[in-house]
């Protein structure tokens, strides 16, 4: 027989609520990152990343993935930073998708890019802050994605 405190313990943290401020790191759920330039809905430039699970076939990821999109895009690729918070704004857009008809737009975005490595690779760190607490941050190695596309 158990003890008492055991059984108590055991029931205590078995009915406790989930804490919404939990941290995810950005590998765990996105091993994959590829970056391109874009067009904003104006058609001035942007700059998007996709950080997916698996870079899927024909553009289309793999669910669950997430999209950052910055409509400020730096003209250097190394030492900058772009960050916004709520969905009022014209600064960029980012969406995390579970599925088709299950995507939700983060609270405050901010990403940090450090340069682009020897491998060619777009190395960064992000931080997507969710309206409930919840958090999707880390390190990325970002592959370029070739589009061809024409703005403006």
């Amino acid at each position: 027989m158990k003890p008492l405190w055991i059984s108590t313990i055991a029931l205590a943290l078995a009915c406790a609520p989930l804490d919404p401020q939990v941290s995810t790191p950005l590998s765990a759920d996105f091993p994959s990152a590829g970056y391109h330039r874009d067009c904003a809905p104006w058609d001035g430039p942007a700059l998007s990343f996709l950080f997916a699970g698996d870079p899927g076939e024909g553009g289309q990821p793999s669910y669950p993935y997430m999209r950052i999109s910055t409509y400020r895009p730096p003209a250097l690729l190394e030492g900058t930073s772009f960050d916004w918070t709520g969905t009022d704004h014209n600064e960029g857009y980012a969406e995390l998708c579970r599925a088709a008809d299950d995507c939700e737009a983060p609270h405050a975005v901010h990403v940090d890019l450090m340069g682009v490595s020897e491998n060619g690779r777009l190395e960064g760190e992000v931080l997507v802050r969710f309206v409930d607490g919840r958090e999707i941050m880390g390190p990325f190695s970002a592959q370029a994605v070739p589009v061809s596309l024409r703005c403006g």
